[in-house]
């Protein structure tokens, strides 16, 4: 399972390298976790990996769910550990990752009256699973509270089988085999934890055609998936108003040294420990993010290509941000980048 887990987060550290983390629900409703702010590069080659993954994965053999995530940061500075996914409250009751941004976090923190545990927006979709009390049909029909882009693994201690799925505009694939189910943001990063290896010839190869099954999450839905039978319920579930598709919001505006560089200047100005390692045991402090300097005033580095069909992620030249935009087109399918920064949300 430590081999799945790292190829699980490496393999999704283009999604977001500003943090990593993972956590595991056990058959009795343990849970254990560790997340970082670093890139899963670096958190999967750390001490602190080793030693979380010895005690919670490899010691023991009642590992049920695992959820990994990499995070690219919007909403709440990557410095504090409790902005960081897995989001869990003081309780350690449920454990949530998202894929998105959710617009009314504030307004439903407030008119609910429940306490945040983190800055980011995210942390609403805790506080809802946390007041539910567990997963059950009822929880799909609670989320819909929501406002914004969601891709939601979520599992709750008081449900100790059961992983709630939510899908509104950012995408879900799901696989697995006759006995390992797996989710991601895309097919290719399954493929890698489903595929075996296996010895011959006193070889130690990969196997080339595994039997994985794969499909799509469908749109606007909500899954419940008993880890003992499987899907057990499944439901519509809207939260993004505006019908639009929520990945292409998200671009690579600024390089990772910047947003580092942007986090360590906010983590200053409150004097908030420029450090972010938490595990569930035995917290440490370990990370220093380097600096650069700030790209203000010109164009980004990234931009994102318009084209929904491409979608891939533009990045600019000193010259070429010296040029007007309009000018410039996606190297990948020609499209024009004049609306780009349009669908991409600064950071």
């Amino acid at each position: 399972m430590k081999y799945q887990i790292t190829m699980m987060a490496n393999g999704l550290q283009y999604r977001g390298n500003d943090a990593t983390g993972v956590a595991v629900m056990y058959d009795d409703g343990q849970t254990d976790w560790l997340k970082n702010n670093e890139p899963a590069w670096k958190f999967t080659a750390s001490k602190n990996y080793e030693d979380w993954c010895r005690r919670a994965v490899e010691e023991r053999t009642d590992a049920r769910i695992v959820l990994v995530h990499t995070r690219k940061a919007t909403k709440g500075t990557p410095y504090k550990p409790e902005n960081n996914h897995p989001l869990v409250g003081a309780g350690q009751e449920g454990i949530i990752i998202h894929n998105g941004m959710i617009g009314n976090d504030d307004s439903l923190f407030a008119a609910k009256g429940w306490k945040r545990y983190a800055e980011t927006d995210s942390d609403i979709i805790r506080a809802i699973l946390d007041d539910h009390g567990g997963i059950d049909n009822d929880v799909v029909e609670a989320m819909g509270q929501l406002s914004g882009f969601a891709a939601v693994a979520a599992m709750h201690p008081a449900t100790p089988t059961k992983l709630l799925l939510l899908r509104d505009s950012n995408p879900i694939m799901v696989g697995g085999t006759d006995d390992f189910f797996a989710f991601a943001s895309d097919k290719k990063v399954i493929t890698q934890v489903c595929t075996p290896w296996v010895r011959r010839f006193g070889i130690v190869m990969r196997v080339h055609a595994p039997n994985i099954s794969f499909v799509p999450m469908a749109n606007e839905t909500g899954w419940i998936i008993d880890t003992t039978k499987g899907l057990e319920y499944h439901a519509k579930f809207q939260c993004n108003g505006l019908h639009s598709r929520g990945n292409t919001r998200y671009g690579t505006d600024t390089s990772y040294l910047d947003r580092q560089e942007r986090f360590a200047r906010e983590a200053d100005a409150v004097e908030t420990p420029r450090v972010s390692v938490e595990t569930h045991y035995n917290p440490t402090r370990a990370y220093v993010s380097p600096r650069t300097k700030i790209n203000e005033g010109r164009l980004p580095d990234y931009v994102i290509c318009p084209n929904f069909q491409c979608n891939r992620h533009v990045r600019l030249s000193e010259i070429q941000r010296a040029l007007e935009l309009n000018r410039l087109s996606c190297n990948e399918c020609s499209t024009s980048l004049a609306n780009a920064l349009g669908a991409s949300v600064a950071n």
